[in-house]
């Protein structure tokens, strides 16, 4: 029998959640950060002010250089923007041979950059969707067993770019050789950039753009980080550890099993998260929000928010788990707490261990079907 409970604990705070699916963010409204490394490692910190809308899911972009500010529902703008596209033209760029390169560094700003498998033994390079070669520069190099690779778009007032692989715009698809890699490096400005397929450890910053690490398999470890951004994993099995953290941003993570080590972060912004089978996580907000949709926990899950919102929704009868509250009005949590559900609640083994909290000034939905 299926049983739902429900425990919600309103405090009165500012929540300063951002959608994946459609945020605005500019430099003169952002919580700017003290310095960093991250900070300090961006080509792009210094980029003037400027407006984005990103949808994690596609790895769509909108941006303005004017100073106008997009709302969260932009559905038509994205319909207006897709139908003034001319998606997935290809025009080679060149290719380069192996060199011993066992490092891929990008750097991207104001367009899309996708690397995926190459067919060659060669990295290739080439525009998708883009309607003039000059609408976005391309250089490379190098050096030490490094390939670095800048991709620069011109700047319009306003720009798109998507690297999904159905409807790419103003992207260059960079095509990486089997087995040669052991390393990429990111550092996205305002922009799109995409791993996909490509099973190398991934380290990448970013600024105001989207940076998506996707695949069926995962089990090189990812590490993300960003300013106003949006960083998300994407994939069936994810093996290996997972580090997303976001400042005024948000982060994604979607997979129907995750064996890894997820180690998830925001602040002031918001967190979404959708997997069949969550083993071993610590997912935390501060003034935003987290949303996760799990099938079932193992080993020890922690989701907790700091003067914001979470939403944890278990959508299987747990067999096996053990429950665990924290926080809430002076670590009470009273009469809302449907009975069943307490502090210690355990169900068959009492392992894995899931433990919620909302402390302090926070508001904690938790459904179980």
């Amino acid at each position: 029998m299926k049983r739902r409970s429900k425990l919600s604990i309103a405090v009165a705070a500012g929540l300063a959640a951002i959608a994946l699916c459609g945020c605005a963010v500019t430099r003169a409204s952002a919580d700017m950060p003290p310095t960093s490394a991250l900070a300090a490692e961006s080509l792009y910190q210094d980029n003037p002010a400027m407006s984005t809308m990103v949808s994690a899911s596609t790895g769509k972009l909108a941006f303005k250089s004017d100073g106008g500010y997009y709302k969260h529902s932009g559905s038509d703008l994205w319909a207006t923007l897709r139908s003034a596209s001319t998606p997935n033209t290809v025009t080679a760029i060149k290719t380069i041979p192996n060199q011993n390169i066992a490092t891929l560094r990008v750097n991207a700003d104001l367009c899309g950059v996708a690397v995926e498998p190459s067919e060659s033994g060669s990295f290739e390079f080439s525009y998708i969707g883009v309607k003039e070669a000059g609408d976005i520069a391309v250089e490379t190099a190098i050096k030490d067993g490094v390939l670095t690779v800048t991709c620069t778009g011109a700047m319009p007032t306003e720009g798109y770019v998507n690297t999904d692989p159905d409807f790419r715009v103003n992207t260059v698809l960079v095509g990486v050789p089997t087995g040669v890699l052991q390393e990429i490096r990111l550092d996205c400005g305002v922009g799109s950039l995409l791993v996909n397929g490509v099973d190398v450890p991934v380290r990448g910053i970013g600024n105001s753009g989207l940076i998506r690490v996707t695949g069926n398999t995962i089990s090189a470890s990812v590490e993300l980080q960003c300013d106003r951004g949006v960083l998300a994993v994407q994939g069936t099995t994810v093996s290996a550890p997972v580090i997303l953290n976001a400042r005024n941003g948000s982060v994604a993570l979607t997979a129907a099993t995750v064996t890894g080590k997820a180690d998830l972060s925001t602040k002031n912004g918001s967190m979404d998260i959708k997997v069949d089978q969550l083993d071993n996580a610590r997912l935390e907000s501060r003034n935003g929000s987290i949303t996760a949709e799990i099938d079932a926990v193992g080993e020890n899950v922690f989701a907790g928010v700091e003067n914001g919102m979470l939403k944890f929704h278990l959508t299987k009868e747990p067999q096996n788990l053990v429950f665990h509250l924290s926080g809430g009005w002076d670590g009470r949590w009273g009469a809302e707490l449907l009975k069943g559900w307490h502090d210690g609640y355990t169900v068959g083994t009492g392992k894995p261990v899931l433990e919620l909290s909302a402390s302090p000034n926070g508001i904690l939905s938790f459904t179980v079907n």
